[in-house]
């Protein structure tokens, strides 16, 4: 039995985990950065934060500082172009990293026909007529599609971009995506030699 479950689960997808692809390019005067800003700009703020937090949480694999949009510009504000190239940006980070999902959807998975049988008529000499219920469940699986941009903040120049998609399972959400995705830029930008590995988990608080 514990066999078969497996195998439903793999054919389905039924895993938390999220599969991402993703596809960068860098520009010849791009290089290391140690800090950096992270922006998702999404109007859902449950999505902002998952990608921001997921940057912030996975710089500590790498040589990385990263700060949240959010510390320098607040949600729902609306910043004239004049105050922005007044915030010393650039005296706290090297870069600015945006990351924004493009398009969101879910598609439907149907799992194999189920039947129970259940006794419609019975006497003591046992069942005497017996009918069934026969069902097609299905799964709603999650995905996305992102494009991520690296903006030098000395040179004001985009020096990095990528486009990515990630696919969930039925136990993912959006914001599951959108953490995937955050791990997965990290994973791009040190394989770019944009950023570096080296860092260290911190140990949990006791």
């Amino acid at each position: 039995m514990l066999r078969g479950i497996a195998a439903l689960i793999a054919a389905v997808g039924l895993s938390g985990c999220a599969q991402v692809t993703m596809s960068s390019m860098r520009a010849p005067e791009a290089r290391r950065y140690g800090s950096i800003m992270v922006f998702a700009p999404s109007a859902d703020l449950s999505i902002r934060n998952a990608i921001e937090q997921g940057i912030v949480d996975g710089a500590a694999w790498y040589q990385l500082r990263v700060i949240k949009s959010e510390a320098v510009f607040f949600p729902g504000r609306v910043y004239p172009d004049s105050e922005v190239q007044q915030m010393p940006i650039g005296d706290s980070v090297e870069a600015v990293l945006v990351l924004a999902p493009t398009q969101e959807g879910a598609t439907t998975a149907t799992l194999p026909t189920q039947s129970q049988a259940y006794c419609t008529y019975s006497t003591y000499q046992g069942c005497l007529s017996a009918s069934a219920i026969t069902s097609t469940p299905t799964v709603t699986k999650p995905w996305g599609k992102y494009v991520a941009a690296l903006i030098d903040v000395r040179l004001n120049k985009t020096v990095w971009i990528a486009t990515g998609t990630a696919e969930g399972s039925a136990f993912t959400d959006r914001s599951d995506l959108a953490n995937a995705i955050a791990v997965k830029t990290l994973g791009k930008l040190a394989e770019d030699a944009v950023i570096e590995k080296g860092g260290h988990r911190p140990r949990p608080a006791p």
